[in-house]
């Protein structure tokens, strides 16, 4: 009879932890979620575009040039 006492205490106390266990888990999980998007966001930057001049065959030209992409935003090369 003792035994089966304490057997059962065992396994009210098992039960006890595990639910408590998880939604400690679960606690932690959100944080850590929010963490990590609250790092993750990236704001939206605008396109940072400059004029380029050059001379070409005697002639002063033009063209647009974006920083922040790296490339050209004009085709070609436009008279000034």
């Amino acid at each position: 009879m003792k035994r089966g006492k304490v057997e059962s205490i065992l396994l009210i106390a098992v039960l006890a932890l595990s639910i408590q266990t998880g939604s400690y888990s679960a606690a932690i999980t959100d944080r850590e979620l929010d963490q990590y998007y609250a790092k993750n966001i990236q704001e939206k930057s605008t396109d940072v575009i400059v004029w380029k001049y050059r001379v070409w065959n005697g002639k002063k030209q033009k063209r647009r040039w974006n920083k922040t992409k790296n490339r050209w935003e004009d085709p070609a090369w436009k008279d000034v």
